[in-house]
Formats: structure tokens, C-alpha cells, sequence
């Protein structure tokens, strides 16, 4: 049986902490024993055990609770980072791990370094798509050499789709025989596709005459939501019943609440703040919007496909447009539109008039999650990426 340690910063509320969690009470408990070493984010600020409830009896939960958290450059914090690794190489040798995967890169450059020294293999996900703003990462983009270096200590990256395996290749110049490209996966079985529940929908204070368009995510700057809220005027201007579903929180949420206000919206948008709850609070939802910048498979999204709602992914350029085509088929399970506010309003609009090709669109997302996003087809690619690694390093 092989012993596996998932490295990240916390399990708090966030689309790779989800991830890691799916996975990890996935993986075939007869062949992996999983371990997760986490944060309890209170350097960090936030509540980094939020997900540990829904990991299954089986997952094996070990804390690695930074004492400080630095830059990697910075000699200041030096001492900090050297704690930080050594802590990380005790819980590998603890628990005679066989294999490290890792998932963000405050945790993993730290992992990484526990790891080659253990004489452990990783496995790396590269799950977004390297920018300025992504300092960490950014430094590797900056220092060819650095990258060379850091390339070393990792056995195997996955990238979730073929926009971030052409940016690990292009940015990071990883070598192509290095990249498995495995899409992300939900897990279907939590999903009921296109059955809405009224009561929940009454719950939520909404009537049964209310068509529903909504987005799910942290209110952070790059999550977009103003986009959305830019284009809903237009939307209640023809459609006044027509409501707008925030689902997050976050630090912008008072700044889009007053937007949202100074618009003349605040009664048709509501703020949920976090929710457990996402399969029902998708199923009362008619149409998903992306509003993300750099749209490239987020979990919202395809969970939104899973319960088969049209998606309209909204896009600034040619790059993003190129990300969102590997979800969205334009005009087949939902649109692809420019962050225009006129433009997003207009397809927002077209679906909830024309039910019945909304209703169409609504089945192609379905299956397209189902043939190409399914996480059960995730898990069987990844314990297979596992154990080639494994074997090859013994």
C-alpha cells in the first residue's frame, strides 16, 4: 500500500482546499493510505479547518502550523522558512510517506524541499495560470535559473487543462514529458441534474416567478464579480423579477454591496455570504455566470455543468477567450461573451426568454461534465500518475 501526503497552506473555504478534499476521500483506500498536512490559518487570519468535516474517517490529518509566513527571499524570514521545511521532512519520515503531491505554492516550494531531501517524489498541480500578481510563482517566470533549480525537485506536474499545460511549458519551460495533463473532475453523484427544489428556492426568499442567474465565489478583486453586477441593470430593465444570487464572501463584499446599491440593483442581488450547501443552492439557479478573470476550469463552473445549467463566461481577451473555450462550446452549453456590460445583459436576457434552448443548453453542459470533467475519471488518472511515479523512483 502506498503511503501519500497532500501538502497545502489550510483546508479553509477555497477551490483547491475542495479539491484536495474530493481527492483525498476518493482515492481507493485498498491501494493509498492519504495523509494531509495542513494549517489551522490562524497566521493566515482565516478558519483553515472549514473543510476538515467533509474529509472521509479514513484521511489521516496531520498540522505543519507555520510560525511565521514570509517571502522565500526574504533573509528576514529565513529562519521561518527553514522551521517550515524541517517540520514538513519530520511528518514525511513519521509517516514513511511514498509520495508528496502538493497544490499552492506558499506550501509547496516548502514541500518540496522536505521532499528532496526525504528522497521522496512530488507530484505538483499547476491549477492557475501564472501572472505578475502571483509573486511566488512569478519569481520562477523572472529567474530562469531558479526555475531550472526548483524544476528539479519535482517528479511530475499536472495541469488541469491545455491552457496551463502550454503555461507551465512556455512560462516555467517544463519539459512536456514532465506534464500529465489530467482535467479537474467533480464528483457527479452530488449533483441532481435539473431537479429544483421550491422549497429551498422559497427559502432563499425567492418566488417561483423569479428566474435565478447566479455566481459562486470568493469576493476577492480577480473573481470579477463586478462584472456581473455592471450588466445586471440592463437584465432588470426587461426583466424586473429577474434575480441575481452572489454566493461568497469576502474582503470586496461591503465594496460590491455598495456598488450594487449606487447601481439602483440592491433589490433584485442578493448577498449569501459562504454557503455548505451548493448542490441545492445550484439547483435553484437557471443560468451560471463565470465571471472570473483568467476563466480556466474553475470548480464552480463545472459544478454548475454537473447540475446541467447554460453557462455565460464573460472574457477580456483572446487569452481568456482561449481558456473558456475548454469549458464553455460558444452557443452549445452556454456563451462565451466580452466584458461588455450591454453584451453580458443581452445573452443573460436571450436565455431566460428562450427556455427551450436554454433547456438544451442546460443537457449539453450536463453531459460535457460528465464525459469530460467526471471526477471518478480524475481519481483513476491521478492513482495511475501515483503509482507510475512511485514505481519509477524505487
Amino acid at each position: 500500500m502506498y503511503r501519500i501526503l497532500h501538502v497545502i497552506d489550510t483546508l479553509g473555504t477555497g477551490g483547491a482546499e475542495n479539491y484536495v478534499v474530493n481527492l483525498a476521500n476518493k482515492l481507493n483506500k485498498e491501494k493509498f493510505q492519504v495523509w494531509i498536512a495542513y494549517t489551522d490559518g490562524r497566521i493566515q487570519g482565516i478558519d483553515g479547518e472549514a473543510l476538515v468535516s467533509k474529509l472521509d474517517k479514513n484521511v489521516r490529518l496531520v498540522k505543519w502550523n507555520p510560525k511565521k509566513i514570509g517571502s522565500l527571499k526574504s533573509l528576514r524570514y529565513f529562519p521561518y522558512n527553514i522551521y517550515h521545511v524541517i517540520s514538513l521532512y519530520k511528518i514525511i519520515r513519521e509517516f514513511n510517506i511514498h509520495l508528496v503531491h502538493t497544490h499552492q505554492p506558499f506550501s509547496a516550494f516548502r514541500a518540496w524541499i522536505a521532499a528532496r531531501v526525504a528522497h521522496v517524489p512530488v507530484v505538483h498541480n499547476h491549477m492557475t495560470i501564472i501572472t505578475p500578481e502571483r509573486q511566488t510563482e512569478w519569481l520562477l517566470v523572472k529567474h530562469k535559473t531558479l526555475a531550472r533549480i526548483v524544476d528539479k525537485f519535482v517528479n511530475k506536474y499536472v495541469a488541469f487543462s491545455q491552457c496551463l499545460m502550454q503555461d507551465l511549458r512556455i512560462k516555467l519551460k517544463v519539459n512536456h514529458s514532465k506534464i500529465a495533463l489530467i482535467y479537474m473532475g467533480v464528483d457527479l453523484t452530488l449533483y441532481n441534474f435539473c431537479q429544483t427544489n421550491k422549497h429551498f428556492k422559497a427559502k432563499m426568499h425567492l418566488d417561483e416567478q423569479n428566474p435565478v442567474v447566479g455566481v459562486i465565489a470568493r469576493l476577492y478583486p480577480e473573481k470579477g464579480i463586478n462584472k456581473v453586477l455592471n450588466a445586471w441593470p440592463y437584465v432588470v430593465r426587461e426583466i424586473p423579477e429577474a434575480r441575481l444570487l452572489v454566493v461568497g464572501d469576502g474582503p470586496l463584499r461591503h465594496q460590491l454591496e455598495e456598488m450594487a446599491k449606487s447601481l439602483g440593483i440592491l433589490d433584485s442581488v442578493i448577498f449569501t455570504g459562504v454557503r455548505h450547501d451548493i448542490p441545492e443552492i445550484l439547483n435553484i439557479i437557471d443560468i451560471y455566470v463565470q465571471t472570473s478573470d483568467r476563466p480556466n476550469l474553475g470548480l464552480s463552473v463545472l459544478e454548475a455543468m454537473a447540475v446541467g445549467k447554460p453557462i455565460i463566461t464573460i472574457v477580456q481577451n483572446d487569452e481568456e477567450r482561449e481558456m473558456a473555450e475548454e469549458t464553455i462550446i460558444d452557443g452549445y452549453n452556454g456563451f462565451i461573451v466580452s466584458n461588455i456590460p450591454q453584451e453580458v445583459a443581452s445573452k443573460i436576457i436571450w436565455l431566460i426568454r428562450n427556455k427551450k434552448q436554454a433547456k438544451e443548453m442546460a443537457q449539453a453542459s450536463h453531459i460535457l461534465a460528465e464525459e469530460k470533467f467526471n471526477l471518478e475519471k480524475h481519481v483513476k488518472q491521478v492513482e495511475e500518475l501515483y503509482q507510475s511515479v512511485i514505481e519509477s523512483k524505487e
